[in-house]
This record gives structure tokens, C-alpha cells and sequence, in this order.
């Protein structure tokens, strides 16, 4: 019989566990090992720390991928994660690596002075809506007497990934194509494929998040070939009503905006007495 490690005390353990704000929901079969959405948080081993001192492996979504499996083990398949969960989850991490309060700075309103405050993660993570039960999936767009239903879910951390890719992608062949010495004509033509392969991916953005496309005719498919074909030759108008009803259940997913009240300084130099503050992260020092 083999003796227990004598340094197993100082192994990692978890230090608390979390909701996810889309409860389970969303997740493929087998890539969620939790019955109700709660899930345990490690901290980071050295080994997860030291990838994410550089920039450049914040954007990788396979170092994004290993940190989220070492630290959420219960997420099996983080390139499924709905990402109305990753806030939740990179906080909590966060959390459990370092601690508890997470600095942020934000101008203040009427004035040129900044407003420097901390907020507790536990706090933030607690104050995100239950997503499954406040996301509508359902869509239905009325034509006379024609009438066609999208199913739309959050997108995946695949996608998401996918999105920052061409999007870094594109800025590079921007900025090559600014700096280069091309006649006219060819940089023309380079602008306009840039145009057309920008366009052609926020259709797809857009297709990730619809799983359904049913009309009252009869039709109906789940086939992301056929629902990609679909938005490419939907009507503007249709997909601009498609695109915002996603941003406004992504918006009611995120964190509410945090009241501020102003100090005597502020009030001297022109602000409000109290401000709303947008929450965001700034990725570059997340876990610095």
C-alpha cells in the first residue's frame, strides 16, 4: 500500500465554488460535470500564472482553455462554455489566485478628474443575473401573414475566440497594407477583399448564436450550413433585428453599471452628485 504524499496538506484544494449565471444551461453533453451549475474554483499553479504574463497568451484561446480546465475542472469542454459565463468564471479565478478586490479607474463625468475605487469579485460575481432563466432564445419576425422564429443562444467561447482571431487578423493586413508601396489599383482591390471577408465573418458571428430557424409554413432546421446560407441572404432589415436582440440579452447578462457618489473635489470641478460606472476588465493586467 503506497504512503500518502507527506506535502499533500499543501496541494491545491478548492477555494470556494460559484454559480454559473447560465446555471448548466447551454453546455453540450459531457462538457459540464455539475447538475445545477455550481461549480468548485482552484487557484492557479505557478505553471498558469507564468503563461498569463504576457499579452500575447491572454488572446490564445488554448492557454484560455487549459486555465479554465485546471482551475473550473468541472468545465470539461471550455470550448463550449456559453460566455455569458467567462466574466464569472476569470473573476472567480481571480478571486481565488490573489483576492478579493479588483481595482478599477473611471473618468469622472463633467470633469477632467478620474475616479480611482475597488469592488469585491465575490460581490460582482454574485450580482450577475440567473441568465438561464432571463435570456429569451426566441425571436418571431412577422411578414403580413409569413412568420419565422430563431431560436438564438449565447455564443461559445470557440466563437468568441474565432471572432478576436479575424478581427487581429484584419488590423494586420491593415496596417500592412497602409505601410506597404502597392499601386492604387492593387491596394483597392485589397481594401475592397477585406471588406467583403469582414462582412462574410459577421454574418457567421452572427449564425453561431442561432440554433434554430423555424417558419410558420413548415419549414424548420437546426443545420449550421443551411442557417449560415440563411443569414447570408436574409433581408438587412431582419438581420439587424436578429443582431439586436442578441446584444440586448447579452447586455442583461452583464454586470449592471455601478452608482458613484462625488466627492467634495468632484463636485468643486463640475460633476454630478452621483454617476453611473460602466464595469469592464482590461485584459493586458487581469492577473498581474
Amino acid at each position: 500500500m503506497s504512503k500518502p504524499n507527506p506535502l499533500q496538506t499543501f496541494f491545491r484544494k478548492p477555494k470556494f465554488s460559484i454559480l454559473l449565471p447560465s446555471r448548466g444551461r447551454w453546455y453540450p453533453a459531457n462538457s459540464l460535470k455539475s447538475t445545477d451549475g455550481r461549480i468548485e474554483i482552484f487557484s492557479m499553479t505557478a505553471a498558469d500564472e507564468t503563461k498569463f504574463k504576457t499579452n500575447e497568451v491572454l488572446m490564445s484561446a488554448q492557454a484560455t482553455y487549459e486555465l479554465i480546465q485546471s482551475c473550473a475542472p468541472a468545465i470539461q469542454d471550455p470550448e463550449n462554455m456559453p460566455i455569458v459565463d467567462l466574466d464569472a468564471v476569470l473573476l472567480s479565478i481571480r478571486r481565488a489566485s490573489y483576492s478579493d478586490t479588483l481595482s478599477f479607474t473611471a473618468a469622472v463625468p463633467g470633469t477632467s478628474l478620474t475616479d480611482q475605487f475597488d469592488l469585491s469579485i465575490e460581490a460582482l460575481v454574485n450580482s450577475l443575473e440567473n441568465v438561464s432563466e432571463i435570456w429569451d432564445e426566441e425571436l418571431i419576425i412577422q411578414e403580413g401573414e409569413n412568420q419565422v422564429t430563431f431560436q438564438l443562444v449565447p455564443l461559445n467561447l470557440k466563437s468568441l475566440f474565432n471572432t478576436t482571431r479575424h478581427i487581429m487578423k484584419q488590423q494586420h493586413r491593415a496596417e500592412t497594407l497602409a505601410n506597404s508601396t502597392s499601386e492604387p489599383d492593387e491596394k483597392l482591390q485589397e481594401i475592397s477583399q477585406q471588406l467583403k471577408t469582414i462582412a462574410n465573418f459577421t454574418v457567421n458571428t452572427i449564425a453561431d448564436s442561432v440554433r434554430g430557424i423555424k417558419t410558420n409554413t413548415g419549414y424548420e432546421t437546426q443545420n449550421p450550413a443551411e442557417i449560415r446560407d440563411l443569414m447570408t441572404r436574409l433581408d438587412l432589415e431582419y438581420f439587424r433585428a436578429v443582431k439586436a436582440h442578441l446584444e440586448t440579452q447579452k447586455k442583461n447578462a452583464g454586470f449592471k453599471p455601478v452608482t458613484r457618489t462625488a466627492t467634495d473635489q468632484m463636485l468643486a470641478a463640475g460633476a454630478p452628485e452621483t454617476y453611473e460606472v460602466e464595469i469592464a476588465f482590461n485584459l493586458n493586467n487581469f492577473f498581474a
